[in-house]
């Protein structure tokens, strides 16, 4: 089940503050192309959602009708595999998660808690395709950062296989290398999870 907001509605306040989180939002890959207008009307859509340490997001398998935007803190992904939780990833400031619940109409597909105190920009479904050339700009770019993820996943894939094929012992980690390449080109990490 997804955890319900803590806020009382849209992102709003200080001028200043609005401005800020219209800066943020404009630096995110996945807001490329959108008009100033158009962001601030998803930003007032938007609501902001506070976690404290290990507090829990969504968990998998749940439905979802949102997706959020980290603005400060770190928030693990993880699965459930034998009874274990496999760790996925991080995401942090300027990532994004939860999208594919979001689009593909899907129950979640990973849990996601806070690993620190944390504050995320929570989007619902109503605010993304309430303006439906937002929403075209918005799921285009989602399609482009989940295109160039498969394609560094691909590439570590195809790393660990030749490794094993060598007798290579060398540890490959997948998400990092993944999260490093974005962050060098200043980009939102697409973690395509639920």
């Amino acid at each position: 089940m997804e955890r319900p907001d803590d806020s009382r509605g849209a992102v709003t306040g200080a001028p200043k503050v609005e401005l800020l989180l219209l800066k943020l939002m404009s630096s995110i890959v996945l807001f490329r192309e959108l008009e100033r207008e158009d962001l601030a009307e998803l930003l007032r859509g938007a609501s902001k959602a506070t976690f404290a340490p290990g507090d829990m997001v969504f968990e998998e398998g749940s439905s979802g009708n949102s997706m959020y935007v980290v603005v400060q803190g770190k928030f693990e992904v993880f699965k459930q595999v034998d009874k274990s939780e496999a760790h996925v990833a991080f995401v942090l400031p300027g990532e994004h998660f939860g999208e594919m619940a979001l689009i593909t109409n899907r129950h979640r597909m990973a849990s996601v808690r806070a690993a620190e105190k944390s504050i995320a920009l929570r989007l619902t479904e109503g605010a993304i395709f309430a303006q439906p050339r937002v929403a075209v700009s918005l799921l285009k770019n989602m399609a482009w950062l989940m295109a160039e993820h498969l394609s560094e996943m691909n590439s570590e894939v195809l790393l660990l296989d030749a490794s094993r094929r060598h007798g290579n012992k060398a540890r490959v980690s997948v998400a990092e290398p993944a999260a490093e390449a974005n962050r060098g080109h200043n980009a939102s990490v697409s973690r395509t999870t639920g």
